[in-house]
């Protein structure tokens, strides 16, 4: 068990400074764990699918909730690309960059359903726990440009 230092200890004891406490602190920087591996990675490490996404197709732009609907979006998935605008017409044809046509085939929301089949302990209808999944627009593909 430790002593309580008494007071004429206490006043003894050589004070710190904050400034001293606070330079110190600031000249001797702990290295993090992670900073190696930072700096060791390349600018684009996946630079071959950042080229792959820029790839142009030619297609045909479906929206699957709003017949004749538009949708309006801005589009960047890589760092040191530029943020496009895009507004899309249902039923028009466009020629996209592949990385946003998968974007646009991947937008879906999730229906909840009961089950009939499945009770909860006080009877009633639970969720069912595989929910359907709903896709909100489309990009039917056309043709692949070459650049």
């Amino acid at each position: 068990m430790a002593k309580a230092k008494k007071v004429e200890e206490v006043a003894q004891e050589p004070e710190i400074k904050k400034e001293e406490t606070a330079v110190a602190v600031m000249e001797q920087p702990k290295p993090s764990p992670i900073a190696a591996v930072i700096q060791a990675e390349k600018p684009y490490e996946f630079e071959a699918q950042r080229q792959a996404d820029r790839r142009k197709v030619k297609g045909i732009f479906r929206d699957l909730e709003v017949k004749g609907g538009v949708i309006k979006f801005a589009f960047k998935k890589w760092k040191g690309d530029d943020i496009v605008p895009y507004e899309l017409h249902d039923g028009q044809e466009y020629e996209l960059p592949l990385g946003v046509v998968k974007h646009l085939n991947n937008l879906c929301h999730y229906e909840d359903s009961f089950s009939k089949d499945l009770l909860s302990a006080t009877g009633h209808p639970m969720k069912n726990p595989n929910p359907k999944k709903v896709s909100r627009f489309s990009f039917q593909a056309t043709e692949y440009m070459q650049d």
